[in-house]
């Protein structure tokens, strides 16, 4: 026998099953006040400055580009 099993896996259903429910229990008289997730969640956006700068900047590159493309050709910009 091997004396570095993880016994969370090696459970029985039944036993998973009661310690799932165990769980559940002590949530249910929280009514409201329980954690959606066990997850630390971050503050702040979801996109880095560094990300929405080379969006702008290709954003503003590519519409300096298109009106100097524009204006080469000769036709109206607008």
């Amino acid at each position: 026998t091997s004396t570095n099993v993880d016994t969370h896996f090696k459970m029985p259903a039944t036993r998973r099953m009661e310690h799932a429910n165990n769980s559940f229990q002590k949530n249910v008289t929280k009514r409201g006040v329980v954690p959606v997730t066990k997850l630390d969640k971050k503050d702040g956006p979801p996109v880095s400055p560094w990300v929405i700068g080379l969006f702008v900047f290709v954003l503003c590159g590519s519409v300096v580009f298109q009106l100097l493309q524009s204006v080469q050709a000769g036709f109206p910009v607008g």
